[in-house]
């Protein structure tokens, strides 16, 4: 048996802070509200390497560091960055 990876998936306490951040980061990435606790976003047109993103909403708020982190790539990453910073 070969594992694949389906989504990533985020706890959050509140889904309006952090869903619009990451469909303007990703860009070409859609928005499902899946029920009151997931809301997904994932790319307009599947392709490998592109996984959808699963924010879980969770009743407590973060304690200690993350433990997960995404590791992005792009074209110019200072750009990226500077973008980034931009939407918060």
């Amino acid at each position: 048996m070969t594992l694949r990876l389906g989504e990533i998936v985020i706890d959050c306490t509140d889904h309006e802070a952090v869903v619009p951040f990451w469909l303007a980061a990703m860009g070409d990435y859609a928005r499902h509200d899946v029920n009151d606790q997931y809301v997904a976003i994932a790319p307009v047109e599947r392709a490998v390497g592109r996984p959808a993103i699963l924010f879980q909403k969770v009743a407590e708020p973060k304690a200690v560091k993350n433990r997960v982190h995404l590791d992005l790539r792009g074209e110019s990453m200072a750009a990226e960055v500077e973008r980034l910073l931009g939407l918060g």
